[in-house]
């Protein structure tokens, strides 16, 4: 006999399976969480040496980045260009973060050049809906 999902259990598959799009100046990456490990969080600490906010001298993970992406707050450029350039990286463009961090628009013009969108993946191949 089957048993009923648990409270929450289709919330929690469905947060697990969110996929956010960024596109700058029409150069898309779209981040896939639930595709991500413990070896994207060292690509990302090695090529950011991200200082933590708080002041502890640690280094924020890809997953920390994508939780300040994910929680709606205003996050900071280099969250933003930091996620667009792994985004780009784990779809085989090969890019560095510094040429990201050059082609990444000026503050002032963010809001012109810059789309954030949570997407839902196509349930059939997981490729992104927009």
């Amino acid at each position: 006999m089957a048993k009923a999902p648990t409270p929450g259990a289709q919330r929690k598959q469905a947060e697990a399976n969110r996929q956010f799009r960024i596109v700058v100046d029409d150069v898309e990456a779209i981040i896939r969480p639930a595709a991500y490990g413990p070896r994207d969080d060292v690509i990302v600490r090695s090529a950011t040496k991200k200082p933590d906010p708080h002041g502890w001298g640690m280094e924020l993970s890809l997953q920390g980045l994508i939780a300040q992406l994910a929680d709606g707050a205003t996050i900071g450029t280099d969250t933003l260009c930091t996620l667009w350039w792994f985004g780009r990286y784990k779809a085989g463009d090969n890019v560095g973060l510094g040429e990201c961090i050059d082609a990444f628009p000026p503050l002032s013009e963010v809001t012109d050049r810059i789309v954030v969108e949570l997407v839902e993946p196509d349930p059939e191949d997981g490729s992104p809906e927009a």
